[in-house]
């Protein structure tokens, strides 16, 4: 997956320290800052008067007078909007903040502190810009790292006051946090050999109801549940597992006990047969390679509007998925039943074949379509609370399945082209980049230009319209081709 913008700290200071003063600003202060993005430098907002939002890792937050605004390296984040903002935003470089007071600020996550008192961080930040603004002389790059370094101290000070207070007034909610966190590592190291809750409550000094109280209020769930969850995750890998090894048994079987007996003595490769190998896998090779690339090009069109629209893409890539994946089943069980009867020349058996493999996948297209139609928001929703990524992610679903009513008539007869002879492979070939490469990926290219966020959304129903046609072009051929066969066999006979 492309990663979002990254802001660096050499792309505005080589000192490792900057600060910009913002006087009675309306909006956002630039697009560069309006688009999700992360910094490899922390960020400290010192809010003096007036109001803005942030967005920070998918959360959104109001910084209004006297407020701290924390953004620590690697944070997605970006700025909603402002009004009437006067604020001093200092910028300073990792290396500038020693071991400790990282920890210190990783620990307690904490984006946003109310200050009772700015007289002391105000004095030093008019003193850092005055420093700033006369950086010729030899001593003020050191000077200004030690102020830098005396601003930072402080700001972790009232992180530190700030959460000790906050924990107070809350009470046991940071001990449920640090009973949480323990429990999770010994659910990890020991879910195998145990999987009761007394246990864990045993091993953590505690009663089980207390183990209790403090997993459900720190993530809404009960300690049986929770257990419960990480068994199904862990079950799901090993079930993974066993398919692939059952799977494998099956097929030994299958070549042990079948009337042509497999033998490395046997094994004579000829350039023709590899050749003849290639012909009928390079179909399915360029759709993966083209599946891959497509996806790549949706997701780095999807980062320019923020992570929202990343998260939302991905979201609605696993949904479609789940579709194109059983139509995929349908169509491998079509491939040898038509390239067998075509051989044989039973051309009413390969119409049938064709015809109930369009029957059952586009039916099943078709009810999925309409699940996914109606059922969209109460789908989204079980992929997470952002507003902003719902609605993005509400509009991409509908879009990808308006036009997915197609993609079983589209797979049906690329897989027959590919299934019936070598002197169709090409054809075959052209059908299956059609879809993701000779359509969507101009589609993906040029739409979002002309009709921005729109465009990444809807760049692949646009390229199932013309798949489509394109598909529909080489049915009515394939069929004549049927039809003349059918009728020179059946006067033979």
């Amino acid at each position: 997956m492309p990663q979002l913008p990254i802001h660096r700290s050499s792309q505005l200071t080589e000192i490792g320290v900057y600060l910009k003063t913002i006087i009675s600003q309306t909006s956002a202060s630039s697009d560069r800052y309006a688009f999700s993005h992360t910094d490899d430098y922390y960020f400290f907002g010192f809010i003096e008067d007036g109001q803005c939002r942030l967005n920070i890792d998918f959360e959104e937050y109001v910084f209004g007078k006297g407020s701290l605004a924390i953004i620590r390296p690697g944070q997605v984040h970006r700025i909603i909007d402002a009004s009437n903002l006067s604020a001093k935003f200092l910028v300073v470089d990792s290396v500038l903040v020693d071991k400790e007071e990282k920890r210190t600020l990783e620990r307690y996550g904490c984006s946003r502190i109310q200050l009772s008192d700015i007289s002391e961080l105000k004095l030093l930040l008019s003193l850092l810009d005055r420093k700033l603004s006369c950086m010729e002389n030899p001593s003020a790059k050191a000077i200004v790292q030690r102020l830098t370094t005396v601003i930072v101290g402080l700001v972790v000070e009232y992180v530190a006051n700030a959460i000790k207070v906050q924990s107070e007034l809350q009470g046991t909610v940071g001990r449920h946090k640090e009973i949480v966190w323990e429990f999770r590592d010994l659910l990890e190291n020991n879910i195998r050999i145990n999987r009761s809750p007394s246990f864990y409550a045993g091993r953590l000094n505690i009663t089980v109801a207390y183990l209790n109280e403090a997993v459900n209020a720190v993530l809404r769930t009960s300690v049986g549940r929770h257990i419960q969850d990480e068994i199904i995750v862990e079950g799901a890998a090993w079930a993974t597992i066993l398919s692939r090894v059952i799977t494998t048994a099956i097929y030994i079987r299958f070549l042990t006990k079948a009337e042509v007996k497999v033998s490395v003595a046997l094994f004579a490769p000829t350039i023709r047969m590899y050749l003849d190998i290639i012909k009928i896998g390079i179909s399915m090779l360029f759709l993966q390679l083209l599946q891959t690339l497509s996806i790549s090009l949706l997701q780095k069109a999807a980062v320019k509007y923020g992570a929202e629209a990343v998260a939302a893409v991905g979201i609605v890539l696993k949904i479609v998925t789940l579709g194109t994946n059983v139509v995929f089943g349908f169509v491998k069980g079509l491939q040898p039943m038509a390239g067998y009867n075509y051989g044989a020349g039973n051309f009413q058996r390969l119409k049938e074949a064709v015809r109930c493999s369009l029957i059952l996948t586009t039916s099943f297209c078709v009810l999925w379509s309409t699940f996914i139609l109606v059922f969209a928001s109460p789908i989204i929703s079980c992929f997470g609370k952002d507003e902003t990524m719902q609605g993005i992610a509400r509009i991409a679903l509908r879009a990808n399945t308006i036009m997915f009513f197609t993609f079983g008539f589209q797979f049906v007869y690329s897989t027959l082209y590919m299934a019936i002879g070598r002197a169709r492979q090409s054809l075959s070939l052209l059908l299956n980049i059609g879809r993701q490469g000779l359509f969507f990926i101009p589609a993906i290219l040029l739409l979002p230009s002309y009709w921005g966020l729109n465009g990444v959304l809807y760049a692949q129903p646009v390229a199932d319209v013309f798949a489509t046609l394109m598909t529909l072009l080489f049915a009515v051929r394939i069929h004549r081709e049927i039809g003349h066969q059918s009728h020179l066999t059946t006067e033979n006979l």
